[in-house]
C-alpha cells in the first residue's frame, strides 16, 4: 500500500490499496507496480503571499483543514487510454495539479548505490535514468536537467523538504534500516518494484483554485533488480519501469487499458516506452497545456 503519513498539523493524506494482480497467460512475466503517492502541501494564501520557513514544504496555514488526498486508485474513468491524477481542494472540488512546464528546468539527481553490484552496472543504471528523463521530456515538453549523483533516499513525511533536487531517483534496500524508504509501496506478498510520487501546493485565487507540483521521487526496490532487463525495449525492462514511475511523478494515474505503459501491471508482452494513450496524457500535463500561472506560489529552485 502506498501512502504518506505524519504530515504537519492540519494536513492529511489517504491511501487506497493497489490494483489487484491480473491473471495472465502462462509464460508472461509480470510485475505489479505501486500506484503514485501524492503529498499535500496546502495553503489558502493568495498569490504572492509569503511562505513558511524553507525547512518545511509548507505555505501559510490553510483557513480550513486540507482535503483528503486519495492516491493509488484507478479512477472511475480509467477505461480511458490515460488518467490524470485528481486531488480535492478545501471545498471538495477536483483539481489536476502538474509541474509548471514553463519553468526553465526541473532538476533531478540519482542515487544508484544499490542499482547494481558493480561500478559498470551502476553506471548503466544512471544512463537508463538519463534516457528515461529525455523520453519524458520529449513527450511532455518539460525540460529536465541532471544535477548528478546523490546519496539521499526519499523517505518519511518530510521527504520533499529534504530532496537534494526537484526529483530524486533512488534504489533502496528495504532489508536495512539505513537504506530503506517508507515511500516504497507494499503489497500483502512483498514490496512493490517501484513507486513514484510528488509533492504539490495549491491556493485560492480570484479565478478559483490553482496548484503546482514542485518535488518528486522515484524509489525502486533493489532486491528486485535481477527481475528487470537493463536498458530499454519490450517487456519487463528497467527502462519501462523507470518510465512508468516517472509518469506518476508528473501526474499520470494508472489506467485499465493494458496497451498503455501506465497499466498497473508491467506485462511481459509490454511494448517499449510510452504508448499513444500515455503520450496523450503527458501532453495534457505538459507544455501544450500552457504555463501554470501565479508563480509566486511556486517552489524554490533546486
Amino acid at each position: 500500500m502506498t501512502s504518506t503519513r505524519g504530515l504537519h498539523s492540519g494536513h492529511r493524506t489517504g491511501s487506497i490499496p493497489p490494483a489487484p494482480r491480473r491473471r495472465l497467460a502462462a509464460g508472461l512475466r509480470t510485475v505489479v507496480l505501486a500506484a503514485m503517492s501524492a503529498l499535500l502541501v496546502a495553503g489558502a494564501a493568495l498569490p504572492g503571499a509569503a511562505t513558511s520557513a524553507a525547512s518545511t514544504p509548507a505555505v501559510s496555514a490553510p483557513a480550513a483543514p486540507a482535503a483528503l488526498v486519495r492516491t493509488g486508485e484507478v479512477a472511475a474513468d480509467a477505461t480511458r487510454a490515460y488518467v490524470l491524477n485528481r486531488v480535492r481542494t478545501n471545498d471538495g472540488r477536483a483539481m489536476t495539479v502538474r509541474w509548471n512546464p514553463c519553468q526553465p528546468q526541473v532538476t533531478y539527481q540519482v542515487n544508484p548505490a544499490r542499482a547494481a553490484g558493480t561500478v559498470a552496472g551502476r553506471a548503466a543504471a544512471v544512463r537508463d535514468v538519463h534516457t528515461a528523463f529525455r523520453l519524458l521530456s520529449a513527450a511532455s515538453g518539460i525540460r529536465f536537467v541532471s544535477r548528478g549523483l546523490t546519496s539521499s533516499i526519499p523517505t518519511g513525511s518530510t521527504w520533499a523538504a529534504k530532496n537534494s533536487a526537484e526529483i530524486v531517483v533512488a534504489w533502496v534496500d528495504q532489508g536495512r534500516a539505513v537504506t530503506r524508504s517508507s515511500l516504497l509501496g507494499r503489497f500483502t506478498n512483498g514490496d512493490a518494484a517501484g513507486t513514484g510520487g510528488y509533492a504539490y501546493r495549491y491556493w485560492s485565487s480570484g479565478n478559483g483554485w490553482r496548484g503546482v507540483i514542485g518535488r518528486g521521487y522515484v524509489v525502486l526496490d533493489a532486491r528486485q533488480n535481477s527481475g528487470f532487463r537493463a536498458g530499454f525495449g519490450a517487456g519487463v525492462t528497467r527502462g519501462n519501469l523507470l518510465l512508468h514511475e516517472l509518469g506518476h511523478v508528473v501526474g499520470l494515474q494508472h489506467t485499465s487499458d493494458r496497451n498503455q505503459l501506465m497499466y498497473p501491471v508491467l506485462l511481459g508482452r509490454a511494448r517499449s516506452g510510452y504508448r499513444p494513450g500515455d503520450l496523450a496524457g503527458l501532453r495534457a500535463l505538459g507544455r501544450s497545456s500552457g504555463c501554470v500561472s501565479s508563480l509566486a506560489q511556486g517552489w524554490p529552485d533546486l
